[in-house]
């Protein structure tokens, strides 16, 4: 999120502009996708309020930091091997790409690991476990709390094509500038994207349970996951070919004229 406020800034020339002050933009843009498509895309302040609520969730695992971390601190790295011992308290797993908590002698495992640090005048940090690759993994000071991953549910070409254009075209009209370029450029873009994607208005929900978009409908639906839900996230494997060849058949691919050897009926 932040990288795309920094996108936004840009397009406007740097006006520093804060999410606060555009929110409502974004999520008419999610509105004007799913009106169009009938998908069920989440609204940003939706996804806001699940990252946080993820957030919770992982803080409440978070590790008690007895000394500030710094730069030359790594975190314990390697396979679950090294870990069977239980020395480490949490370490990350380099086969699967997670962390391990140990709780009651067993890990648990996750994709973020949260630390928090009381400095001697009771001022509070939180850190979070990152990894540049198997070798080096640090702490580094936490994102804000309202963050979370765009990607997760628009690709690149909507964010860039539409998302961008659509809130600058909003914020510029709302300052009373002059908005048409943005209007052509969101005008064009969700043409584009339209003819280059092909978005399903619904998904059966085994086949995308996996997915980050989709782990709130699996809770919802974990007594019977075999229903179809609304499309929640676009993806790059969505994107058609940019031409379709017509298939053809003869009467030869049919045994003659159909399925009938007299199409015409009885004389």
């Amino acid at each position: 999120m932040d990288t795309l406020m920094h996108a936004v800034n840009a397009a406007l020339n740097y006006p520093a502009v804060t999410y606060p002050d555009i929110a409502l933009f974004f999520d008419q843009a999610i509105a004007e996708i799913n009106t169009t498509l009938h998908t069920g895309l989440r609204s940003f302040h939706d996804c806001m309020d699940l990252a946080k609520e993820r957030r919770r969730e992982l803080m409440a695992k978070a590790v008690v930091l007895d000394t500030e971390p710094t730069p030359a601190d790594r975190i314990e790295a390697g396979d679950e091997s090294d870990a069977t011992a239980g020395e480490w308290e949490y370490y990350y797993n380099t086969e699967h790409k997670k962390y391990g908590r140990l709780f009651g002698g067993i890990y648990e495992y996750s994709d973020k690991l949260y630390g928090v640090y009381c400095s001697t005048t009771a001022q509070r940090t939180v850190y979070e476990a990152f990894a540049f690759n198997d070798a080096t993994v640090v702490w580094v000071v936490s994102k804000d709390a309202y963050d979370f991953d765009v990607s997760e549910f628009l690709p690149e070409d909507w964010i860039v094509l539409f998302i961008i254009p659509y809130v600058c075209f909003k914020y510029t009209v709302r300052d009373g500038g002059t908005a048409t370029t943005f209007a052509e450029e969101l005008g064009q873009g969700f043409q584009q994207l339209q003819e280059t994607y092909d978005v399903p208005e619904k998904v059966w929900l085994p086949s995308v349970s996996h997915l980050p978009a989709y782990t709130e409908d699996v809770k919802k639906h974990i007594p019977l996951l075999n229903v179809m839900i609304p499309t929640r996230a676009i993806y790059e494997s969505m994107k058609h070919d940019r031409a379709t060849n017509g298939t053809y058949g003869s009467m030869y691919d049919r045994n003659g004229f159909g399925d009938d050897p007299w199409p015409w009926g009885s004389l």
